[in-house]
């Protein structure tokens, strides 16, 4: 179900690192394919991974959500930033683990990200 599934995200994000904070709104009992939950799952634990490793954030948050429409996930901090734009094709993270992972199953994924102003990744899943 989508509550399970952010539950599972939430308790995740709370082991990798402190500066974590997680806040969910609107989880519901709808039930998802397992494909789908991994595929969510793996691309925000990756966004999150990506802030750990890269941000040097002081803050890190994940916004989880659902309603009628469907899902979203929303990794964001307040770290260096980037320019998505200048990140190298053959980084796995962000075109694989990320974008493509959230393509497979029919969702979508952006990245904001501007030097010295932090960083927001964006996952939607439609719900059909």
């Amino acid at each position: 179900t989508t509550a399970g599934l952010f539950r599972a995200i939430e308790k995740a994000a709370e082991k990798l690192d402190h500066r974590i904070k997680v806040e969910v709104s609107g989880s519901s009992l709808d039930t998802l394919v397992p494909e789908v939950a991994q595929a969510i799952t793996e691309a925000t634990l990756q966004a999150l991974d990506n802030s750990i490793q890269h941000s040097k954030a002081q803050v890190i948050s994940l916004s989880l959500s659902s309603d009628g429409k469907g899902v979203k996930f929303v990794v964001s901090d307040n770290g260096i930033g980037f320019r998505p734009d200048r990140v190298s094709k053959d980084r796995i993270g962000i075109s694989t683990s990320i974008m493509f992972r959230m393509k497979s199953i029919r969702g979508t994924a952006e990245i904001q990200s501007t030097p010295g102003q932090g960083t927001i990744v964006t996952l939607r899943w439609p719900n059909d």
